[in-house]
Order: C-alpha cells, then sequence, then structure tokens
C-alpha cells in the first residue's frame, strides 16, 4: 500500500495541469486494531454467522454487502477507481462493498459515524434489511450517498462500479429491505413516507402543460453533469474585483453561510434527480482552499472525447481542478482525454483567461460560441479554443446597469435547444447587438425563438439558466426561483412551450454572496458514462 502510495505521489507531483492542496488518501486507511470492525456487514438468512472459508463464500454468494464510512482525509475526495483493504479484510469481506457519504454536510461537521447512523437486520423471512432513525433520515444531511465495489477475481481487489448512488435506493436494488423508526420508543413508520418528508422544500418541479416537442437534435443539451456541493462555501474576496453580482454575507457566520447554501444546493440536486438527471455529484473541504467550487462548469468541459481545462483568473478558483475529480472523469468516462493546451495562458507577463461556459454560451447546434468579452474572457484564448472546436466565435461587450463590463456570458445569456434567452440591451454595440440577435434567430440554419430580458432581469439571474434533458430525453430548464419569479408572465408562457418541465430552485445565498446561479452550478456532460 505504502509503494501504490508513493506511486500515486509521484503521479500527481509531475502533473502540471491541476493543482491541490490535500494529500490524497485512500479510503481504506485504518489502524491495524481497526481492520474488519469498521464494517457493517448487512446479510441475508445463513450468512452473518459465516466463520469458515466456505461458510464466507456461501454468504459472497447470498449477495451480502458490507458498508464503511470513508477514511476521515478521504471524506471530500472523489471516489477511487480501487478500494484499497488490508490484507486481513480482504477474504472476509462479501464480494460488494459500499463506502457511505455524507455530501450534504458543511466541511467542519462532524460525520455520524455508521452504526449511529444505520443498524443491521433481518426480516422474520430472513430477508436482510437495513433500520434507520427517523431523525437520521429526515436530517438535512441526507440522502446519504455510497460509492460501490465489487471484487475482482483475478486480483482479489474491489474496481468501482458506481459512485454517488443513493443509500437507500441503492439497497432496495440489492434486495435489501430499508426500515425506519421513531428515534423515542423504536416505534416502526413507513418509509416512503417519513422520505417524503424529509425531502428538500427548497426546490419545485414545475410541469408545462403547454409543452410542445419539437423534432431537434438533442446535441444542445445533456441528462448528465457534475455539480460539486458547497461544504467549504464561501465569500470569496478575489472574485469579487470584477464580479459584480456578488454581495455581503450580512450578519451571517461563516458557518450559517455554509448551510444555508448546502440546503439551497441539495434542494436543486434533489430536483434534478427526481426529474431523471444524471448527477456526479463530489464534494470539497476547507483544506481545498476554494470557496467557489460549487461553479464546476467555469474550469472543465467534457465533450467530443475530450476533457477540457480552462485558464481561470483568480488564483483560488484554479485550485478548483483537482486531480481526484479529474482522475475520477478519465476514469468513468473511458476513452476520455484529457486536454490542458489552454492552460498555458495562465503563465507569463500578461496572463490571458477563458472560463469555461462561463465566458463560452455554446450553440451546439449551429457551431457557435457566443462571448462577451471581458478580464475573464480573452479574444486571443476565445479564437484558440473555438478553433480547436470548429466553433465560430460571436464576440460582443456587454455591460451591466451601472456600466460596468459583465464577467461572464452566462449571466446575461443562455441557448437552449429552441429557444434562447439573451438580454440585447446589455450589449454596447448597436451593430453587435443585430449581430447577435440575428444568429440567434434567423441568420442559421436553426433558428430558436429569443426571449429578450432587461438589465434588471439579468441582476434576478434571468441569464442564468440551463436546458437539461430530463429521463425521458424531454427538455427541461432549470433555474433559481429568484430568476422564474422575475420572468415576466408572457415570458413564461413562451418558455412553457418549450419545455417540458421546470426545476425551480432557492437559491439565494449562493447567487447573493457567490455571484453565480443555477446554471454555473451544473457542468453538464457530453459523454456517456456510468455512475
Amino acid at each position: 500500500r505504502d509503494k501504490l502510495m508513493r506511486s500515486w505521489l509521484r503521479r500527481g507531483a509531475s502533473t502540471t495541469t491541476t493543482t491541490t492542496t490535500v494529500a490524497p488518501s485512500f479510503y481504506a486507511c485504518p489502524k491495524p486494531y481497526e481492520t474488519m470492525s469498521r464494517w457493517m456487514i448487512v446479510s441475508h438468512a445463513g450468512a452473518a454467522d459465516a466463520t469458515t472459508t466456505a461458510e464466507v463464500e456461501k454468504a459472497n454468494a447470498s449477495s451480502s454487502i458490507a458498508l464503511c464510512r470513508a477514511h476521515e482525509e478521504s471524506r471530500a475526495r472523489a471516489p477511487r477507481s480501487t478500494l484499497w483493504v488490508e490484507e486481513d479484510e480482504r477474504d472476509a469481506l462479501p464480494n460488494t462493498c459500499a463506502v457511505v457519504r455524507d455530501v450534504f454536510v458543511a466541511a467542519e461537521t462532524r460525520e455520524t459515524p455508521l452504526r449511529e447512523a444505520l443498524r443491521a437486520s433481518a426480516t422474520a423471512s430472513g430477508r436482510a434489511a437495513v433500520v434507520v432513525a427517523r431523525d437520521v433520515l429526515c436530517a438535512p444531511s441526507t440522502p446519504m450517498v455510497v460509492d460501490v465495489y465489487e471484487r475482482r477475481a483475478v486480483l482479489g481487489t474491489f474496481a468501482l462500479t458506481h459512485a454517488g448512488r443513493d443509500l437507500f435506493e441503492w439497497l432496495r436494488e440489492r434486495g435489501v429491505e430499508t426500515r425506519v423508526t421513531d428515534g423515542t420508543d423504536g416505534r416502526e413508520l413507513d418509509f416512503d413516507t417519513e422520505r417524503e418528508r424529509g425531502k428538500s422544500t427548497n426546490v419545485e418541479v414545475i410541469y408545462s402543460t403547454t409543452y410542445v416537442p419539437q423534432d431537434v437534435a438533442r446535441a444542445q443539451s445533456s441528462n448528465t453533469c457534475v455539480m460539486v456541493a458547497p461544504n467549504a462555501f464561501g465569500s470569496n474576496a478575489q472574485a469579487a474585483r470584477d464580479n459584480h453580482f456578488m454581495g455581503s454575507t450580512g450578519t451571517m457566520t461563516a458557518r450559517e453561510v455554509r448551510e444555508s447554501a448546502l440546503a439551497e444546493f441539495k434542494g436543486l440536486y434533489q430536483g434534478l434527480r427526481d426529474i431523471g438527471v444524471r448527477v456526479h455529484l463530489f464534494a470539497h473541504d476547507l483544506k481545498h482552499n476554494t470557496p467557489d467550487a460549487v461553479f464546476p462548469n467555469n474550469w472543465h468541459t467534457v465533450r467530443g472525447g475530450t476533457l477540457k481545462l480552462f485558464p481561470m483568473k483568480d488564483e483560488n478558483r484554479r485550485l478548483e481542478r483537482r486531480e481526484d475529480i479529474i482522475e475520477y472523469l478519465l476514469e468513468r468516462n473511458k476513452g476520455l482525454k484529457l486536454d490542458d493546451s489552454l492552460l498555458a495562458h495562465e503563465h507569463g507577463d500578461a496572463p490571458k483567461f477563458l472560463e469555461g461556459t462561463g465566458s463560452l454560451v455554446i450553440d451546439h447546434v449551429n457551431a457557435l460560441a457566443y462571448v462577451a468579452v471581458s478580464e475573464r474572457a480573452h479574444i486571443d484564448v476565445v479564437k484558440e479554443y473555438c478553433a480547436s472546436e470548429i466553433l465560430e466565435p460571436v464576440t460582443f461587450v456587454a455591460k451591466d446597469a451601472k456600466g460596468r463590463v459583465i464577467y461572464h456570458t452566462n449571466v446575461m445569456m443562455s441557448v437552449c435547444s429552441t429557444v434562447a434567452i439573451a438580454c440585447l440591451e446589455s450589449i454596447a454595440s448597436d451593430d453587435d447587438r443585430r449581430r447577435v440577435r440575428d444568429a440567434l434567430t434567423t441568420s442559421h440554419a436553426h433558428t430558436r425563438e429569443l426571449v429578450d430580458i432587461t438589465l434588471d432581469q439579468v441582476n434576478e439571474f434571468c441569464g442564468n439558466v440551463i436546458e437539461v434533458r430530463d429521463g425521458s430525453g424531454a427538455p427541461a430548464l432549470a433555474l433559481s426561483r429568484r430568476a422564474y419569479d422575475a420572468f415576466t408572465p408572457h415570458q413564461r408562457a413562451m418558455l412553457s412551450r418549450h419545455f417540458a418541465s421546470f426545476v425551480v430552485a432557492t437559491f439565494d445565498v449562493i447567487e447573493r454572496i457567490g455571484g453565480g446561479g443555477v446554471r454555473c452550478a451544473i457542468a453538464e456532460t457530453f459523454h456517456a458514462s456510468p455512475l
């Protein structure tokens, strides 16, 4: 194990494309006396009493599973492709092991020990069961998620098969009954009813009654995305220098800010999952020094078989390009290649930047890239990126109501499959304004209906919205409650013809303190990959 760790560190040290402030650590690094005591074995009838090798093999065949918490230093780490276990654990463990994570907790919050959160049990018929107390099931930290590993027969190691799965959904798929009890008197309650009560109230899914399906290519949006929970969210002084959408934390403490942001984020995550969006979910820690990590769309894109990294203006935002997340994405997306060529622009006497799909609003169908030029979107990097992706750049300067340059294109416009939302009023030049309008509505093969928003609506994050694909492949619009309420009734009626549903999430704290909205929290992935 030490050899593997040293090898991993050498690889990390030789990498120039990413930055990390946390030393990597394995999920399973117990002290010798801990060994099997950290595992909870959930067994069907006859498996719990297995002691001999033959009995263990029989238990494995009966689909027993083992659950454990991540090592303390691995709490915020992306799942590894292999679960390393102690030699004396390997033969005793069943073929399926799962690491349980609390993703929706503030970085400084102590994770509840597994045996305080769950209890292995069995039904009268001998079927495996897991019991959870109602206060745990309905806690703000839920849902708990699992990274699932299966034993590889040849090497005897455990390989990652699923990551970030809802714990109780996965247990049910495995045939394990889930029960919930009242924590005071042990009374058994209906699991589905209690779980519904524990769901976030910070999101609403609104289904359109006027949606008209259109026969268009689905290249514009995706059913899969990357999200990073705001476990260590906070005000970023570096970003505030030119992000004029950021505001004060007011009287809130740092912990109150994080807990409020996590509650908002959980609502968005839940709403996306409810309509069938697939989410690669990550956490971060105070040690990462990345207060804006909740906005992963700025540092990477995944499309056309390439994971492309982008040059970031603020030094602490460059730290968001974490080696563990990149490693995970490359492992889980077979055939994906890493392209870090643009990062060279970060260095030198005159650094230049282009902050992912914050700076770029891409029309994938017409092969156009809309860019509001700013300190975070240098024209030279725009041209280089567009040449490599075979896109035509549509550049302009956009300004807010006070005449200040808008830092990211995606706060004033969004291009969806059949409709575009844009604040033409913000575009400084008359010629540029006409050119953008024509590109969106008339001058290319695939045209869109235009919802023209005002500068006041830009301040309410009406431009910072994103189209996703639900589980059936229909388009849905994800946006904040603040943005949804700021659209006029006529504009909402227009949008309702283009989207089967709206995922409307309360995002006030993240928008006010982070200066970014729902679109920024969703990094769409255009690459078929398992979760």
